[in-house]
């Protein structure tokens, strides 16, 4: 009997360990705010190769896509990341970017 205490008491230390700590902010707003001021090559080091690269005047946008997320990287005229755009559920693609 005390063992079965002892073991759910050291579980419940554990447990609440995790809430104290709880699970690292990836939300979109950081997400993104990470993702801009970026040269090319960083945002190529985090994201990788774009799935689509096309003008938008004076942008280039760089397009990404990992199953039901996308996530659109626009680039002034000196290859800086100006602005993101991230669309859908992408909560599991943004753990994975970081």
């Amino acid at each position: 009997m005390i063992s079965k205490f002892l073991t759910l008491a050291g579980m419940l230390v554990l447990l609440s360990g995790c809430s104290l700590f709880g699970a690292p902010d990836v939300s979109e707003p950081k997400y993104t705010a990470y993702l801009e001021m970026k040269s090319q090559q960083q945002i190529k080091r985090i994201l990788g190769e774009p799935v689509i690269v096309r003008m938008e005047a004076p942008h280039q946008v760089w397009a990404y896509r990992t199953g039901d997320c996308s996530t659109l990287v626009y680039f002034n005229e000196t290859g800086t990341s100006q602005y993101v755009d991230v669309r859908g559920n992408c909560q599991r693609a943004v753990a994975g970017a970081f």
